[in-house]
């Protein structure tokens, strides 16, 4: 893969990691840049910017986002009860964000092993995870009757391995 191809790359370790962790599966964890569908309940990881620490080191800063998306009205045949949607949404939004409030307690060094491991890509390297300063969101859906829990992240990553 293309060396500055590194949101896509930190997008697939992210979701590597969420996967391997059993908060999600590839039927319902995406990368952003998948071209099937993505039907609700889901988790999608957009990784939308990286910033080069320091000119022409190939180390880069990436803000991401994890996207929780689940349906917020609950079914018309009357399966399920008024409170399901939202219970649903709680129990995955927090199996998936715990994940990321993981760690020493000091800095996000062991998360990005977790995730460099996770990704199994040899020109890929996570050294930190942290939870970025937008933290964590909510809300309804632009399009459709759903809702979408955010936790926004910061990365420090390469496109190679660090020795």
């Amino acid at each position: 893969m293309g060396y500055h191809n590194i949101l896509s790359r930190c997008d697939r370790a992210i979701v590597a990691y969420i996967i391997q962790q059993g908060a999600g599966t590839s039927a319902d964890t995406f990368p952003l840049k998948r071209s099937l569908p993505k039907t609700v309940p889901c988790t999608i990881v957009e990784c939308r910017r990286a910033i080069p620490q320091i000119p022409y080191s190939g180390n880069y800063t990436v803000l991401s986002m994890i996207k929780v998306r689940h349906g917020g009205i609950y079914d018309t045949d009357g399966a399920n009860v008024a409170d399901q949607p939202r219970a649903d949404s709680d129990l995955r939004t927090s199996a998936v964000f715990d994940l990321f409030f993981w760690g020493n307690g000091q800095d996000g060094e062991d998360l990005g092993n977790r995730i460099t491991l996770a990704a199994n890509d040899p020109d890929f390297t996570c050294t930190s995870c942290t939870i970025d300063d937008d933290g964590v969101e909510q809300g309804f859906e632009r399009i459709g009757a759903g809702w979408c829990d955010l936790l926004h992240l910061k990365l420090e990553c390469a496109p190679l391995t660090i020795l």
